[in-house]
């Protein structure tokens, strides 16, 4: 079997796996709600609505939960590409070194990412 076609095959997996993990509702379609939702389940002590007491702090963790799960998507979908980049490289090594540092990247970004949402987080605690 040819690169090529382990490739198209490895990707195909990839987003057959990523497609049923996930339900066939439509984007966005309820985002208040489901932002009201988890901020629920996360602090059982807070509202969320029109006439909810969270203020500031529950914006703040919205925001930053939202951006680490697009952080989260962006980094398996960088994740995947060096895969396949390392897969066709074909034994180039600077083909070889890019998909290493694509992989490098993408790992960096989501452990920045992770750290960022903890400071958050804790700085909103101790501003309680």
């Amino acid at each position: 079997m040819s690169k090529f076609k382990l490739a198209v095959i490895t990707l195909a997996l990839s987003f057959t796996a990523l497609l049923g993990a996930t339900t066939l509702t439509p984007a966005f379609a309820d985002l208040k709600g489901d932002a009201c939702s988890g901020l629920q389940q996360l602090n059982s002590a807070q509202t969320c609505g029109p006439n909810s007491n969270g203020g500031i702090n529950s914006l703040v963790k919205s925001v930053v939960t939202i951006l680490s799960y697009i952080v989260g998507i962006v980094a398996v979908i960088m994740v995947i590409i060096s895969g396949l980049k390392y897969i066709l490289a074909s034994g180039d090594p600077s083909n070889v070194t890019s998909a290493k540092n694509t992989l490098l990247y993408a790992i960096v970004g989501l452990f920045i990412a992770a750290l960022a949402q903890a400071i958050v987080h804790f700085a909103l605690s101790a501003a309680k």
